[in-house]
């Protein structure tokens, strides 16, 4: 059969299109997570300011001693990170739209806008919209909240997020404040000595199966447990239960971590191998799959925390 060149173009197109939406998704995740530290820093910043100005000062030289490769975890950050938790409260900062747009634009709406029903608002206008960190400093300066939101009482942002095109996402995914709270480079160079060894078939079929419980409304992490040459699943949602296991073989310690079902399915999907290794150092490091042999890919999961 010929193979029609438009149709092919368009088949490629569309492949390119799905792989910016997942890197993006995934982006947003860890876009999240990111929040949520930076959260959390300034909630314990906040609950010591009677140690005076020089506790951040001396907090970001000690974070700097111990993670010197980072650049995000300045004082003057550091001072943000407080602003950030005095304005919101802990169970905002993943919900949409917060979580979807970057750490700079929270430093341009902290510094320009006081209240935070507008922080939010700009922040669900550049979700919706794509902007840009410039357009939005344009439209705040601009007075489009008092003239727009104020004005017509507009609050219907939708969940959903912006094209991998627009400016804002182009701008999530190189922010350098999610490639310093992760440091990829590191995890890719950890031994892989310890590892389990997973029939990708049989690893499937379990996530499938997993997947039977988890949609957008019921999307808890699974919880997985590695030990005695078995990997054990377990998830509870409002839809049912699932508890599952296969066989490996593992030669390292019991390890027990979170991760997201979807996430780690497309990335067993797409091994093209009949089995991996999958390398688990910690419950808060990502868990990596390899090939057996060779280096023909390499897929990271971010870890979720386990309730």
């Amino acid at each position: 059969m010929l193979m029609n060149a438009n149709e092919y173009l368009e088949t490629v197109e569309l492949v390119k299109q799905e792989i910016r939406t997942a890197q993006y998704r995934a982006t947003v995740q860890v876009n999240g997570e990111l929040l949520r530290l930076y959260h959390a820093i300034g909630t314990v910043i906040n609950a010591h300011k009677v140690w005076g100005s020089k506790f951040v000062e001396n907090l970001a030289a000690d974070i700097k001693l111990s993670f010197p490769e980072m650049k995000g975890y300045s004082a003057r950050n550091l001072k943000y990170m407080a602003k950030f938790a005095v304005r919101f409260p802990a169970d905002e900062i993943v919900q949409a739209p917060l979580a979807q747009i970057t750490w700079y634009h929270h430093i341009t709406l902290m510094d320009k806008i006081k209240e935070p029903t507008a922080h939010i608002w700009y922040a669900e206008q550049a979700a919706k919209n794509g902007w840009s960190r410039n357009v939005l400093v344009h439209q705040i300066e601009s007075g489009l909240y008092q003239r727009q939101a104020l004005a017509e009482k507009v609050s219907n942002f939708e969940l959903r997020l912006p094209s991998p095109q627009s400016e804002l996402a182009i701008q999530t995914m190189k922010d350098p404040y999610i490639f310093d709270f992760i440091p990829f480079k590191t995890y890719l160079k950890c031994s892989d000595e310890v590892y389990a060894e997973v029939n990708c078939r049989e690893m499937i079929d379990m996530l499938d199966r997993a997947m039977l419980i988890i949609n957008e409304k019921n999307k808890n992490p699974i919880r997985c447990e590695i030990k005695d040459n078995t990997i054990s699943m377990s998830c509870t949602t409002a839809i049912g239960k699932v508890n599952d296991s296969i066989p490996v073989k593992y030669n390292g310690q019991p390890l027990v971590v979170g991760f997201n079902a979807k996430y780690m399915l497309d990335a067993f999907k797409a091994c093209d191998t009949d089995t991996v290794k999958l390398i688990a150092t910690s419950s808060v490091a990502p868990l990596i799959i390899l090939p057996m042999s060779g280096n023909e890919f390499t897929y990271l999961v971010l870890p979720m925390r386990l309730k």
